[in-house]
């Protein structure tokens, strides 16, 4: 019986060490996880012709951490591994990953009022998306605008289009789209790719049959105006509307929660207002609203929402204006869910609304500009306005300046929100001013220039 026992205790550790064998093997060679504060850690075996760089992509779309550069960054970490990258074969390494992956997350969020930045894409990174959320959940921001077709024409996301892979104007520095948006969809933030249509300098110089011809004997044709890069291309080419529909329709399958058009314009540059577009001055609208109306049918279809970005001398709507740049606000209303004037008071010079020095009285500016879109279109939840959070000097875009433009579209009536507006990025008087009008100090205690302007028409009226 004894010898049984023995026997029986023999192939017990046997089988024992088999099994632990066995689990380490697992979690040696592929994907064996392990909970870590509420994250995952993949454990992978390093094989030949690896290195970081290619591991850390292989695996990125797994992970919360948003740019490739930072993803790397937490597994040399992780790892301990030194600045050099160096790995090596059979080497075991730790890569962080979602616990799990909410699908729900990734249905579509459709806001009624909006509120957020732009940002180029180019400054998107996992350091400007966490100012970003962080901003957003304390100050009630809820939409996210970047780029997916920039005014060069780049297609900034995986594109499968056979015309922008053959014109090179694929760069995807946007590489998981759906990524993007499950990060923003978490903390109730739409994702809205804007899209610029006509002014497209890849397209126009790879097809240079597709731009406006310029008369030969114009008066611009030798001014310094008048480059070897073409910026634009012909709003009235079938084929150019077609291709910008084409990527319209890819970045919709991407799972994006709105469609924001810019540059969906004839050029107002001096040099191309009497070009040859093959269509009289008076028809331009008709082609800009015609090509509205094609988007609009295909974002109805998807289910998601269309605006569009105007032309700020455009939003006054002035014969010649309308005429020159095809936006006939009142016709194109009609297939947009939204529009979005940018309205920014250190764009405008000379004199309007019987005012000059405009850059200094943006509560003005804005009001005045926001209430004649509002007579003439009459439909005030279409509007959202892009406010100025730039500066062209150094008493613009302040706090101050960015609160009296918020307070002239509140008090023009407009409900639905507004956006703001840095190329380059910087948000953080945006940030301060979102803070002061949350907490009802709608402006700072000292007197400014701004502050002035604004009272003293309140007090006239």
């Amino acid at each position: 019986m004894k010898n049984h026992n023995k026997i029986y205790t023999f192939w017990g550790n046997i089988f024992q060490i088999l099994l632990t064998c066995i689990l380490l093997q697992l979690a040696i060679t592929n994907s064996f996880a392990e909970e870590t504060k509420g994250d995952s850690l993949l454990f992978y075996k390093v094989k030949k012709n690896d290195n970081l760089y290619s591991i850390a992509q292989n695996f990125l779309s797994q992970s919360e951490i948003y740019s490739l550069s930072d993803f790397i960054s937490e597994i040399r970490k992780l790892n301990d591994i030194p600045k050099n990258n160096l790995i090596h074969p059979k080497q075991i390494l730790k890569i962080p990953v979602m616990a799990k992956t909410d699908t729900t997350l990734l249905k579509k969020i459709q806001h009624k009022k909006l509120k957020g930045i732009y940002l180029n894409t180019y400054n998107l990174n996992s350091a400007k998306l966490k100012e970003i959320i962080e901003n957003y959940d304390s100050l009630g921001c809820n939409a996210l605008i970047v780029d997916f077709k920039n005014t060069n024409g780049n297609i900034l996301y995986p594109t499968k289009n056979s015309l922008a892979l053959e014109i090179g104007a694929c760069q995807p520095v946007i590489s998981h789209p759906e990524k993007l948006i499950y990060l923003l969809h978490k903390h109730n933030i739409s994702l809205i790719a804007r899209i610029t249509i006509f002014r497209d300098t890849t397209l126009a110089n790879t097809h240079p049959k597709w731009t406006p011809k310029i008369a030969k004997d114009s008066i611009a044709i030798n001014t310094s105006e008048v480059t070897e890069k073409i910026e634009w291309v012909n709003p009235n080419c079938v084929e150019v509307q077609k291709y910008n529909l084409e990527i319209i329709k890819e970045v919709i399958s991407l799972g994006v929660d709105e469609i924001q058009l810019d540059y969906v314009r004839f050029p107002t540059e001096s040099h191309l207002l009497d070009a040859n577009f093959g269509v009289p001055d008076s028809l331009r609208q008709q082609v800009i609203t015609n090509f509205v109306k094609s988007v609009y049918q295909i974002t109805q279809k998807a289910g998601i929402k269309l605006s569009a970005d105007i032309f700020g001398v455009v939003a006054f709507q002035n014969e010649q204006d309308i005429m020159n740049t095809g936006q006939n606000v009142v016709s194109m209303t009609e297939y947009l869910d939204r529009i979005h004037p940018m309205v920014y008071p250190s764009h405008f010079y000379g004199k309007f609304f019987d005012e000059d020095s405009l850059e200094n009285k943006p509560y003005y500016f804005v009001r005045q500009s926001c209430q004649k879109l509002i007579n003439i279109i009459e439909k005030k939840e279409k509007i959202i306005p892009y406010l100025q959070a730039f500066s062209l000097t150094e008493s613009q875009a302040d706090t101050s300046y960015i609160i009296s433009q918020m307070n002239a579209v509140k008090d023009c009536g407009l409900e639905f929100g507004y956006l703001f507006w840095n190329a380059k990025g910087n948000y953080k008087p945006t940030w301060q001013a979102l803070s002061i009008i949350k907490n009802e100090d709608k402006l700072f205690e000292s007197e400014t220039i701004y502050k002035s302007e604004e009272d003293t028409l309140k007090n006239g009226e």
